[in-house]
């Protein structure tokens, strides 16, 4: 494990050019998430990413949170409030373990926050603990919805932004 070099945090949207480095370790969420962005796609207007990195010297990316953001579009009182679906966070293997991932994280829920999400949510793998232990820690409940069903089990992770009066 190498000690995490000085490094800005930089969020980036839509409109913002990636570096090649962020482009080639986000490629797979990018490529999705570019799908939802066509202009012949009526509801293109309400989807956007938010790629939250750590960024050090010359450009290096340390690690990523990734974020889809759009209309939950679902029924029900909350069906048309947005939502940001944690696609990847990601921490090089040398600078893992020091808190990098905990700080893109809690960074990228006040991104959504600010983007007027009123929850984030991802998947979680049963085996994944360090995954597990970071999303407890930033606040998101676990919860187990079809157990040994699943084909690769894993936990449904919300997070709520803010109270809905409920």
């Amino acid at each position: 494990m190498e000690p995490v070099p000085e490094y800005e945090i930089r969020v980036y949207g839509n409109q913002d050019e990636l570096s090649a480095e962020a482009e080639e370790l986000f490629a797979r969420q990018l490529a999705d998430s570019r799908q939802l962005l066509p202009a012949e796609r009526p509801d293109r207007d309400q989807w956007r990413f938010a790629l939250t990195c750590a960024v050090a010297a010359g450009g290096h990316v340390l690690g990523g949170v990734y974020l889809d953001i759009g209309p939950i579009n679902g029924a029900g009182p909350i069906g048309q409030e947005r939502l940001a679906y944690l696609e990847r966070t990601l921490v090089r293997p040398e600078y893992r373990r020091q808190g990098l991932a905990t700080e893109l994280l809690r960074r990228s829920i006040k991104v959504a926050s600010e983007a007027g999400c009123e929850y984030i949510r991802c998947s979680n793998n049963w085996d994944n603990a360090p995954e597990t232990a970071l999303l407890r820690k930033c606040g998101f409940a676990l919860v187990d919805l079809n157990g040994e069903e699943d084909d690769e089990p894993c936990y449904l992770a919300v997070r709520p932004l803010r109270n809905l009066g409920v």
